[in-house]
Parts: structure tokens; C-alpha cells; sequence
């Protein structure tokens, strides 16, 4: 998935539009070499953490991102249940947004 998908299907999901501030991919690699995505989203500066992990959230996104994107959407319906990609909801300036500056780029991929 590209970056400007997942950013078409955050703005599709009037509940996260309002709330998110940035976002970016994270990936990372299991002990058997299966690959994992969380779509990582930065919370707005004052919004509540109470939104943190709501799952509500996580299907309306990927179910907005399956309906922009062909291929993600043939590859989640493949993906097993436990290996499909998840949202985490970060507080500002927590996380890969910890050091974020407005001045420089916005790194949309990270590897850990």
C-alpha cells in the first residue's frame, strides 16, 4: 500500500480525520520470518488516549483502505486472522513521532 492510499481511507473515516494528525507504516518481522503491518497513527495534540486500540476503528480503516486499494483488499482477504495488519493509536509526539519536524519530511515507512 502506498501512502497516499492509507491517507485517502484516513480521510474516509470521518472518526479518524478528526482525530489523527499523521501516520505512518510500520513493519516488522516475526520469529519466523512472517512480516507484520501496523498502520501507526499519531492522535491529534489535546484528543484523549481513550481512543487507543479501538477496534471499531482499526475495521472501519482497513475495510476504507480494502475498498481504495485492489490489491489490498485481495491480500487481506488471504492474510490469516492473526497475521492481518493492525492500527495503534499514538499519543502526540510519542513514538516514531517522537522527534517529528515540521521542517523536514514526513518519513511514512519505518522499519523496526
Amino acid at each position: 500500500i502506498s501512502p497516499p492510499d492509507v491517507q485517502e481511507a484516513l480521510l474516509g473515516v470521518p472518526e479518524l480525520a478528526e482525530r489523527v494528525t499523521s501516520f505512518t507504516l510500520c513493519t516488522s518481522e516475526g520469529p519466523q520470518a512472517d512480516k507484520q503491518l501496523r498502520v501507526c497513527f499519531e492522535l491529534a495534540e489535546r484528543q484523549p488516549s481513550r481512543f487507543r486500540n479501538d477496534a471499531v476503528l482499526n475495521e472501519l480503516f482497513f475495510a476504507e483502505l480494502c475498498r481504495i486499494n485492489q490489491d489490498f483488499r485481495e491480500s487481506w482477504r488471504m492474510v490469516p486472522e492473526g497475521q492481518k495488519p493492525q492500527v495503534e493509536f499514538l499519543t502526540f509526539k510519542t513514538g516514531p513521532f517522537a522527534d517529528a519536524d515540521i521542517r523536514i519530511k514526513r518519513r511514512y515507512i519505518q522499519a523496526a
